[in-house]
């Protein structure tokens, strides 16, 4: 019974057996504990029962090493592993051990660490196998770098020691970069080596086309889903809940209705995205719709849907509606504990919601929910997110109210996370203070966590916002000394100061610096440089920057296309402003208010000012039924 609860990640379980059999004069293996709370995620309590061993073996190091590399904590799994060498055992000679210490690092995403670890266990003796690849590859994609997870599986092909799951995951890692062209080559691999896709496989090249904000694509990736006999709940769910991730409740409509078509059923997780991509665009009707006809098929007892659809009712000031449904969600029988409000302040997190964030944890404190780890993520989450492009003041403002909750939850004895100091930490990037980013990441060393990616690419975009080049070229090497490999996020931070400083040739260099480390850059890249050479004035090397994009396989959305319209029409250049929104018609992309009012200035701005080419514009915003804003009456 104590394994059945390792087994089932319930350490309560396994611990109350063990109690029992002790009672009952049994004498168990005191490890089976340890592997219990490391199944259970549980990391202090398997280290903590672990040192209380009088003389640890390999399995009983296997167990806590097992408890490191499933949080993904590569610097404890290294810690016990290299204590582990120190004391006798030989770890380095055994398989799955190994195997432990590349999916800690892999978890991690850190690619140097799996590749340490690699190069430690051929100098021991062991030859390569299919699962160190797979490791490999895995960690590529945890650290979004697809150029090294296409050089690990090229690798795995050429030893003949392929996995299924390599695909996949070299596909999901070009699905993390944005790279569609990238999943697309990999699934043409897997195509030649004889390896049929899954709907794994299929659910990362739906994800790839959505990151690179090709529709069409998607759906193709869909259709041969269903072609190839590859439909099920996984491609459907993925694609539902792509599509609302990026707002598009049209798509999302349109993917879930293959349930009607088709034998298969709708699960919670299938209601649970087409409710979420009503309530991201603030669709009350259908989110109320989609959440009776998951009450109707018996999905009763999920709180994320109450708080999906709470959320959907706040984001439109629609206070009653929210309090309505939470009334449903009690007495259909959800308890309102600490754990339902913290999915209800997490959604309210996510967009910043302060106020909504403040009053739900009222009415969490007036029921007697305890506050707890999740809440304090949730807080200092929302917290750090208050104002929406905020001024230094509310900068400060919001790094304040992050540290206080900090503070507290300390104070109240709940030990942190990674999550929540990296949440802290973009506070201090965001109110632009070095300093205090910096002392964060020594309290995170302090608490014994192991710095992430996002732990790095923060702190070097606090050193930027500080206009302290520097320092963020220090934190650079430092991540790379720590085992991470740069990312094309790591080095957006760097092209966007560049163009916030309006220094065209210092955007080049980082460009040639992120190319020359292999980092192949996505649409983010290419539309931080846009967005720096409109800001400096220079609307035809932002249009350079756009073609390059283009012609790099990319898939340029609004953004990039107003940010060149933007340029233009501060120039006062009407003919390239409009031709600009052509383009982006043409590829597919149409043109909301905010782009027409983009061109209504370029006709202002003009010399003289084009009332003609204003009056076309005037007459497409009412044809396309568009709201007209104060932005289009002052044009």
């Amino acid at each position: 019974m104590v394994e059945t609860g390792a087994r089932a990640g319930n350490f309560s379980f396994a611990q109350a057996w063990f109690q029992k059999a002790k009672d009952w004069g049994f004498d168990l293996d005191p490890s089976l504990l340890v592997n219990a709370a490391g199944k259970s995620l549980e990391m202090a309590t398997a280290e903590k029962l672990f040192i209380e061993l009088a003389s640890p073996g390999l399995a009983e190091y296997n167990y806590v090493l097992d408890a490191a590399a499933r949080q993904g904590n590569w610097t404890r799994a290294r810690y016990w592993y290299d204590q582990a060498i120190q004391a006798g055992v030989p770890v380095n000679l055994d398989r799955d051990v190994v195997m432990i210490m590349l999916f800690a690092a892999a978890r991690s995403g850190n690619t140097v660490a799996a590749e340490q670890q690699m190069n430690e266990a051929r100098a021991a003796g062991l030859k390569d196998w299919e699962g160190m690849y797979t490791a490999l590859v895995t960690a590529a994609a945890q650290s979004q770098n697809f150029t090294l997870a296409e050089k690990w599986l090229q690798e795995a092909r050429k030893a003949g020691l392929t996995q299924h799951e390599q695909y996949n995951s070299a596909i999901h890692a070009a699905s993390r970069c944005g790279q569609l062209d990238s999943a697309e080559h990999v699934a043409a691999l897997a195509e030649l080596d004889g390896v049929a896709l899954d709907s794994y496989g299929f659910t990362g090249l739906i994800m790839a086309a959505f990151n690179a904000n090709s529709m069409a694509a998607a759906e193709r990736w869909f259709q041969r889903a269903v072609d190839s006999d590859g439909l099920d709940n996984r491609v459907i769910n993925a694609a539902v809940h792509e599509a609302a991730r990026c707002n598009n409740l049209t798509a999302a409509e349109g993917f879930f209705r293959h349930f009607e078509t088709s034998t298969l059923e709708p699960d919670a997780y299938s209601y649970l995205g087409i409710v979420a991509a009503a309530s991201h665009v603030g669709n009350l009707a259908a989110a109320e719709h989609r959440m009776e006809e998951a009450l109707a098929a018996g999905h009763t007892q999920l709180p994320s849907l109450y708080s999906s659809v709470i959320n959907c009712a706040e984001s439109t000031g629609d206070h009653a509606s929210a309090e309505r449904w939470f009334r449903r969600a009690t007495t259909s029988g959800i308890i309102p504990d600490m754990a339902f409000f913290n999915k209800v302040l997490a959604n309210m997190a996510r967009r910043g919601d302060w106020g909504a964030v403040q009053r739900w944890l009222q009415v969490a404190r007036q029921r007697g929910a305890v506050l707890d780890k999740m809440t304090y993520t949730a807080l200092i989450s929302a917290a750090s997110k208050k104002g929406h492009r905020p001024s230094p003041q509310q900068g400060m403002e919001n790094l304040r109210e992050a540290t206080r909750l900090l503070d507290e939850a300390l104070a109240g004895g709940i030990s942190v996370d990674i999550v929540m100091m990296n949440s802290v930490l973009a506070a201090a990037a965001q109110a632009g203070r070095l300093k205090e980013a910096e002392d964060v990441y020594q309290t995170i060393l302090e608490e014994g966590l192991s710095p992430t990616a996002v732990t790095f690419n923060t702190l070097i975009n606090a050193a930027l916002r500080a206009e302290d080049l520097k320092k963020a070229e220090d934190w650079l090497q430092r991540s790379k000394d720590f085992g991470f490999r740069p990312t094309a996020q790591t080095f957006t931070p760097f092209l966007a100061y560049a163009g916030k400083m309006q220094d065209g040739t210092l955007s080049e260099t980082w460009l040639d610096r992120m190319l020359e480390e292999g980092v192949k850059p996505d649409l983010i890249t290419y539309s931080t440089l846009i967005s720096g050479a409109s800001k400096a004035g220079n609307p035809e090397v932002a249009e350079v920057w756009l073609q390059r994009a283009v012609a790099a396989g990319m898939r340029p959305n609004k953004v990039c296309y107003a940010s060149v319209m933007d340029s233009y029409a501060r120039k006062g250049d009407a003919s390239q402003c409009l031709a600009r929104l052509l383009d982006m018609e043409l590829a597919g992309i149409n043109g909301g208010i905010m782009e027409l009012n983009l061109a209504l200035k370029a006709c202002a701005f003009a010399v003289p000012p084009d009332e003609d080419r204003a009056a076309l514009i005037l007459e497409m915003i009412s044809e396309r039924r568009l709201h007209p804003d104060t932005m289009t009456a002052t044009r």
